[in-house]
């Protein structure tokens, strides 16, 4: 699944009830919403949502929501088919990971502005990161429900193995990582079999390097989206220490810089090899390796090493709910409520304390029973969280910087000669119109 960038739009029709004096004739209101598939215990992917319609409905019971069940897959293409029909849906969910809220939508008029729909507590109580997300020219254009983040995970199995001591509180300088990533390499027993203190692949649509790069405090492009600045002194410094860890302390797996995302992962978490102790994942990947047959490893989660910049740094997306256009001030109140209660704090713990969801609040954060302690240890990271850059080009930009990101990693170029070739090519991006 892309840790880039996706926007998913699902929604309702509401029609809008004329308030007036008791003759006169009130007009029904229909709300449609749009939906994708969820875990559900029951089996059924659509059970979450459809009780929290009904939900509403015991509190509305003169309101009609309708329900469309559309695989993710589907999603935007079939909200795109509607919108240039000119008839769209009333809520929808979003998913922002590289790219965000689709500028020409909210340029368009077509996604409301939550003005005035959440207080100034619940604003305070989102994630910056979450906010971000589902903002456009400083204002908020949906609810803003779950995170997922960039985590290192450490196999704890091998760190005991070498006597290494994991990172204090899940906190390291990068120094200090390289420092163990050392000890962590060795050759195991009689076979003398190779094992790696860290490995890291490299693919189109995937982020796990990335906030290496960050760790001095390069990003990939100017607040503004006009300019390419990922071939700063910054970024260029971050890079080279990434390829020398594996051209000159050796202490990466041969898999590292690849597309590799399967043999990467069974490097770390199969136990037929369990050869790599330390990889960067995205925050799925903690239950995976923590409670799944099999792969039960056990683990513990890291931020990523500190830079120059003396802070942690990762990259996260954001998952909710959007409000498309609405015909009259009563259809926008009750749609809107609707949108917020589908992403609400009791729905964020639902989600937290059964499947492992980051939640977009801090008090959820902070109170969530969560499935497994990693995952309670990732949420205390949440505030380190950047979203990348909302440029209508991202996926094709983040496709150029990927590949010369992998041809540094596998030797193919310099790092500074790999992040000026992204420049040419970014640059184009960003001048095509928008």
């Amino acid at each position: 699944m892309r840790f880039l960038a996706a926007v998913l739009f699902l929604a309702v029709v509401l029609s809008v009830a004329t308030a007036g004096c008791r003759a006169q004739k009130i007009e029904p209101i229909t709300i449609e919403v749009w939906d994708g598939p969820r875990p559900d215990p029951s089996g059924d992917k659509f059970a979450w949502v459809e009780s929290r319609i009904a939900e509403f409905r015991r509190k509305y019971p003169d309101v009609t929501v309708n329900l469309t069940k559309v695989s993710w897959q589907e999603m935007v293409s079939r909200l795109d088919q509607q919108l240039v029909a000119g008839r769209w849906p009333d809520i929808v969910p979003l998913f922002v990971g590289a790219g965000g809220i689709k500028y020409e939508r909210v340029n368009e008029g077509l996604v409301e502005p939550t003005d005035g729909v959440l207080s100034q507590a619940d604003l305070s109580d989102i994630y910056p990161a979450a906010k971000e997300a589902f903002s456009a020219g400083g204002r908020l254009y949906g609810f803003p429900m779950g995170m997922r983040m960039h985590v290192m995970l450490l196999n704890l199995e091998i760190f005991r193995e070498r006597g290494v001591e994991p990172p204090q509180g899940g906190r390291w300088t990068f120094d200090e990582f390289v420092d163990k990533a050392k000890k962590l390499t060795f050759l195991r027993g009689k076979q003398k079999t190779p094992v790696y203190g860290f490995a890291t692949y490299v693919q189109k649509g995937y982020y796990e390097v990335w906030p290496f790069l960050y760790m001095d405090g390069a990003r990939p492009l100017s607040p503004d989206l006009a300019t390419f600045t990922f071939d700063s002194r910054e970024a260029i410094s971050a890079l080279q220490r990434i390829v020398d860890l594996k051209y000159k302390a050796k202490v990466t797996a041969p898999e590292t810089g690849s597309s590799d995302h399967g043999g990467v992962w069974h490097a770390f978490a199969s136990p037929l090899e369990r050869r790599v102790a330390v990889e960067p994942w995205a925050d799925w990947a903690i239950l995976l390796a923590a409670t799944d047959p099999r792969f039960k490893t056990d683990i513990m989660v890291a931020e990523y090493p500190v830079g120059a910049s003396k802070k942690p740094v990762t990259i996260g997306s954001v998952s909710g709910f959007s409000v498309l256009k609405q015909s009259s001030p009563a259809k926008r109140k009750l749609t809107m409520q609707l949108a917020a209660a589908l992403s609400g704090p009791d729905q964020q713990e639902y989600f937290a304390s059964r499947y492992g969801l980051l939640p977009a609040r801090r008090s959820v954060a902070r109170d969530a029973g969560f499935p497994h302690p990693e995952i309670k240890r990732a949420a205390a990271f949440l505030d380190e969280v950047e979203i990348l850059p909302q440029h209508p080009q991202w996926v094709q930009i983040e496709n150029s910087i990927n590949a010369q990101i992998q041809a540094a990693l596998l030797g193919e170029k310099t790092p500074e000669q790999a992040l000026k070739d992204a420049r040419r090519e970014v640059e184009a991006l960003i001048s095509l119109p928008q």
